[in-house]
């Protein structure tokens, strides 16, 4: 039944498209994925940190849907569904296992299953990542009560390889071990209680754990897996600083964070009670939020905290639940800014499990205490599932394009810049330029600070696909004045470069083309061959010829071999020349272009041979 509920809600995915947010880098513009499984894109998965990620399990599963479905939109909206499915399944074969509550645990299923919240986390494609990462977490709580009701090496490297693999599809599972704390308190049991000799067990089958040990015992147990959540954090780490991710303390103030934490943990619980004007993006704002909204999510916090802990000895299904959802938002609660978003629906995925936990087994106690009321409280669940379910399908035909999600997002949050921008990106591609710079201009109205500075790249390549070259360079020269925008410095510098060569300005094309290469020439292939090529535009053959050196030193490819042999051919060096074909045909044999100008470059150097010294 939890499969058949999942599918009927989750089924008019398969009319949506890819959207033009993410989707674009993941999918639809990414080579290595378009091609498909295969050795080479495989070791790229691992060594990549594209996406400011490092997520190679991640980039494995797009590579499958690309190489057995293509790109056809519905297999791979499909095919996160089925992911979906799974963790809603794991979800309520690890609770029954650890509680033996059946019904309990498919409510928590069900709501995790069919909540609102959870949309953006199924339907766009490029959150695979969340689902795989949460398949994985779940695995990882299955080993670990195969550990806990009998202790041994085996069993906990289990628990180790999953956590890794989880690791290798999202971060989030850094928050793991402390989750798994959470357990041993409650369903598991396996925590002395204070004082020495009580122990807190909560509901379930407490006797057949292993006797329950001391907390610092248990803390000892979780080194390894805290070490490999530290290995992971930092890992992501450089990935984000690699991509330019993460906004500094100067453009994003710790006590304008600080507001925003408190806010996003109350906007989450409001939005899981209420679930509508649900959105793709809820912009970060920097100017704060009213200090009485503050004050009121910090007070509601700090009382449902103070309810938990009071009730520890009781119920402490509602301190797991509760310290489960506030402890495994922390890593994406806005304490470090990455993106333009203050908050988002896709990072409840797994933090909501835990209220769900929570609710489901407060009510469940509720009806062991008044069992006249079963009936009444039976009714109202499943009325609640079926009005979930009901929003879901709802909110999933938003995502049935680009257009649409992005209209939307701008009619449910008030001046979304970030949807304006975006859907001024979608309205380009089609070709309407007018209305671009419309939604551009308005993006800019309502946010012209150093925390946004991807309109100005956007109205730039605008300007450069109109050909009005100084219009493009004068954005472009703005954008780079705001090192914290969601565009890469490298990409602008990169188009900036490219701007003002068009204008026959190759001075200044150099000076950007190679501070490209300065910053990051592990990721300046492109810049290095374009700047390459312009030098031997101007026949600086010899300043071209190291730049395709260096190129072919980090990847062999037959057009830079090629282009190598062009200019080693004009500056005379026909030897070197005739050496760079040969390897270009050597890559590439069934290329008649390479085999035509190595006839040319061996009849030129055999004239040159046959021309008397000092004619």
């Amino acid at each position: 039944m939890l499969v058949v509920v999942t599918v009927a809600a989750y089924l008019p995915v398969r009319y949506c498209d890819f959207v033009n947010y993410d989707d674009t880098g993941y999918v639809t513009v990414n080579g290595r994925v378009q091609n498909g499984l295969n050795v080479d894109n495989v070791k790229w998965a691992f060594t990549t940190f594209s996406a400011a990620n490092w997520h190679p399990l991640t980039w494995i599963s797009h590579m499958a849907d690309m190489h057995f479905f293509g790109l056809n939109p519905a297999a791979h909206h499909l095919s996160s569904v089925f992911f979906h499915c799974i963790n809603v399944l794991l979800l309520f074969l690890v609770l029954r296992r650890m509680t033996g509550a059946v019904w309990k645990s498919a409510v928590v299923a069900a709501l995790f299953a069919l909540h609102p919240q959870n949309v953006e986390s199924v339907a766009w494609i490029s959150e695979r990542k969340n689902l795989l990462s949460t398949l994985f977490w779940l695995a990882t709580m299955w080993s670990y009560v195969s550990y806990a009701r009998m202790p041994s090496v085996r069993r906990y490297l289990e628990v180790v390889v999953m956590m890794t693999l989880g690791l290798m599809a999202k971060p989030m599972l850094v928050t793991l071990p402390f989750v798994l704390l959470l357990l041993d308190f409650w369903p598991l049991g396996r925590v002395q209680a204070w004082p020495p000799g009580e122990v807190v067990v909560g509901t379930g089958e407490p006797a057949r754990y292993a006797s329950p040990r001391p907390i610092a015992v248990l803390l000892l147990e979780k080194v390894p897996l805290l070490a490999l959540s530290l290995a992971s954090a930092l890992i992501t780490l450089r990935a984000q600083e690699n991509g330019q991710a993460i906004a500094s303390l100067s453009a994003v103030p710790l006590a304008v964070r600080l507001e925003n934490v408190v806010m996003s943990y109350a906007l989450y619980l409001y939005r899981m009670v209420w679930p509508v004007r649900l959105a793709i993006i809820y912009p970060f704002r920097l100017q704060g939020m009213a200090a009485s909204q503050v004050a009121v999510s910090a007070a509601v916090l700090i009382l449902i905290t103070a309810w938990a802990v009071w009730q520890l000895r009781r119920q402490p299904y509602l301190a797991v639940g509760w310290f489960w959802f506030l402890g495994t938002l922390v890593p994406v609660i806005g304490l470090v800014q990455i993106g333009m978003q203050a908050n988002a629906d896709r990072y409840v995925y797994v933090p909501l499990i835990g209220v769900f936990i929570a609710l489901a087994w407060a009510i469940g106690d509720w009806v062991e205490r008044f069992p006249q009321t079963r009936s009444v409280v039976a009714a109202a669940t499943v009325a609640c599932l079926l009005l979930l379910g009901l929003r879901t399908r709802d909110q999933i035909r938003y995502w049935h394009d680009s257009k649409a999600l992005f209209n939307h997002a701008i009619d449910e949050v008030n001046d979304n810049f970030v949807a304006y921008n975006n859907l001024g990106q979608t309205v380009e591609i089609e070709g309407h330029y007018d209305q671009a710079y419309a939604l551009y201009a308005k993006a800019l109205q309502i946010k012209p600070n150093i925390l946004y500075s991807s309109t100005l790249f956007n109205v730039g390549s605008l300007k450069l696909t109109e050909k009005k070259y100084s219009e493009a360079v004068s954005y472009f020269e703005d954008a780079l004045r705001y090192p914290e925008g969601i565009r890469s410095t490298l990409i602008t510098q990169q188009t900036l470069g490219a701007a003002y060569q068009a204008e026959h300005d190759y001075k200044h094309a150099e000076e950007h083309f190679r501070e490209v290469m300065r910053l990051a020439p592990e990721r300046a292939g492109n810049t290095r061959l374009n700047l390459a090529i312009m030098l031997a535009m101007q026949e600086r053959y010899a300043d071209a010829i190291v730049l395709y050196r260096e190129n072919l030193a980090v990847s062999e490819e037959p057009w830079t071999y090629f282009l190598l042999a062009t200019a080693q051919e004009k500056a005379g060096d026909f030897v070197e020349a005739e050496k760079s074909l040969r390897s270009a045909i050597r890559l590439k044999p069934d290329n008649p272009e390479y085999q035509k100008e190595l006839q040319k470059v061996i009849s030129r150097k055999a004239a040159k041979a046959s021309v008397p010294p000092g004619d």
